[in-house]
């Protein structure tokens, strides 16, 4: 089902096929698991031919099928799940749909990345974070699929949901195709999207295991110094064990930010709150407490606190997890 191409190399025919390729899937409703995996194609080949039937004879032509056929075999193209016995699940149990099959697939995915970002070392972290955030929660919804820890109480308007929502009613005109092209449009969108988030969250990763690392950054024990902000957070929690109080950087204001680390992901409890004779003191009041001249303000939480200056911030932070 999987392939070993290296980026770049998930489709082997030259452009001028690519523009001619005929991608298959099903006719009729539409759900997400077959829209997202159109999408995935056509960001790489955005000239290629859709055909929605279930005429075997146009299947068996066609250089890619979707969610529709009975067969999965990524070296052929063939993407379906519907057979017995299904596609297979990963490890965490959630079974593999259309959409998850061509995401599983190293030579399409590395095209599809290929495309949207070009400065990416670890393909597989992104592919990885990808399917976690996206992906799987479309295979589930299609396999009636129960994710551990969905909360039906509540119903939430879902990716899966959006994407049933273009197809016709009842009472439309509109050609299921010509709403099918739209959604698939919606998909490309959210799959970029996806994949930009997973690789800045990627590269967040990177630069706070470099601030961890950094001498010059653990000068004031217990403080982490980030000159470049990041999303920082859930990095942090998973690579520092505790030694980390607060956290230093600078925001888009162009003055600096001194932050609790939360106790634990989701947390609103902290490491360490910043002073209580800080809470809630604003500008002059703020100098006056801490005899920081630029000191700016403390939220009354403790958890966030601000200077004008790099130097000024990391006064209060000397002061702080003293």
């Amino acid at each position: 089902m999987v392939n070993t191409n290296t980026p770049g190399e998930g489709i082997s025919t030259p452009e001028p096929a690519r523009k001619a390729l005929v991608v298959a899937t099903h006719n009729g409703v539409f759900h997400a698991d077959d829209v997202f995996a159109v999408a995935a194609i056509m960001l790489v080949c955005p000239s290629a031919t859709v055909v929605r039937t279930r005429d075997p004879k146009v299947l068996e032509t066609a250089a890619v099928v979707i969610d529709v056929g009975g067969i999965s075999d990524g070296q052929v193209n063939r993407f379906d799940h519907h057979q017995k016995g299904g596609a297979g699940v990963r490890a965490n149990g959630v079974p593999y749909a259309a959409f998850g099959l061509v995401w599983a697939h190293t030579g399409w995915v590395w095209d599809v990345l290929g495309t949207l970002c070009s400065n990416v070392d670890d393909w597989a972290h992104i592919q990885r974070k990808v399917d976690e955030r996206l992906v799987q929660a479309i295979d589930a919804a299609d396999n009636g699929f129960v994710m551990e820890g969905d909360v039906r109480n509540t119903p939430a308007f879902t990716v899966s949901q959006v994407i049933s929502g273009f197809n016709p009613t009842w009472d439309e005109d509109t050609a299921f195709d010509e709403a099918f092209g739209a959604a698939v449009t919606l998909a490309k969108a959210i799959i970029t999207r996806a994949v930009k988030a997973a690789v800045a969250e990627v590269a967040a990763e990177a630069a706070v295991a470099a601030a961890l690392r950094d001498d010059e950054s653990r000068h004031c024990t217990g403080v982490l110094v980030l000159e470049k902000f990041v999303p920082w957070t859930d990095a942090l929690l998973r690579l520092d064990t505790g030694r980390s109080k607060f956290v230093v950087f600078p925001a888009e204001t162009g003055d600096w930010r001194i932050q609790a680390v939360p106790d634990a992901p989701g947390s609103f409890g902290m490491r360490k709150p910043l002073p209580e004779s800080w809470a809630g003191l604003r500008g002059a009041d703020l100098v006056e407490k801490t005899g920081v001249s630029d000191a700016i303000f403390c939220h009354n939480g403790r958890f966030i606190a601000g200077a004008q200056s790099r130097e000024g911030i990391m006064k209060m932070a000397l002061q702080a997890i003293a």
